[in-house]
């Protein structure tokens, strides 16, 4: 992991870490190949994983240094705009040691495996979990993070490219409203030192 004053580029960022929508198992990951995976699950019930596809539409601005203010506040860092596809080939369900596999196309129409595009704005400062803002009562203790994602529209499928199997547990959550996930976790609480420290 680089230092806190090492330069960081776009795709660095993005790829350090999987970007969050809770603290445990809803989350995109962005590698830097162009791969990745998208997973929604509660407790030990995955309702969705799937591995994707992404490029950047502008690949030069990946390459771009990122300038991390080391002042407090909402931060806006970068806007970009990516290509994301979902994949639909099985992959192993985190908890079973490769032993059972998450089948996308029990979840999914065919829609949901287009690709998509997406903007996505960059922002620092300090963020719950993005699930706790449904509940101001569980930011107080909710972990939180000094990097985000903000997407133009929910990168988890519309509710109508659902299976009707899955389509209750994606209405619950309501998946297609989520625009913004989370990453660099700062712990349950912070001091106001950690606004301005982020370790890639």
């Amino acid at each position: 992991m680089a230092a806190e004053n090492s330069p960081h580029t776009l795709l660095s960022i993005l790829t350090a870490e999987p970007w969050r929508y809770d603290d445990e198992k809803c989350f995109i990951e962005f590698r830097p190949d162009g791969t990745g995976q998208i997973w929604m699950a509660f407790e030990y019930t995955p309702y969705l994983g799937a591995d994707i596809r992404w490029k950047c539409q502008d690949p030069e601005s990946l390459s771009r240094i990122i300038d991390i203010p080391k002042t407090r506040g909402l931060q806006h860092l970068a806007q970009f705009n990516i290509n994301m596809t979902i994949e639909k080939q099985p992959i192993p369900i985190f908890y079973s040691a490769g032993q059972h596999k998450f089948h996308p196309e029990r979840s999914l129409t065919e829609p949901a495996f287009q690709p998509k595009n997406f903007t996505i704005h960059l922002e620092k400062g300090i963020f719950p979990a993005p699930i706790c803002m449904m509940n101001p009562k569980d930011d107080l203790h909710a972990r939180k993070y000094a990097l985000r994602l903000v997407f133009d529209h929910s990168p988890y499928p519309p509710p109508e490219e659902w299976t009707d199997e899955s389509n209750h547990s994606a209405s619950g959550a309501r998946v297609w409203e989520w625009t913004t996930l989370a990453s660099r976790d700062l712990g349950p609480y912070h001091t106001p030192w950690l606004e301005s420290c982020i370790v890639m």
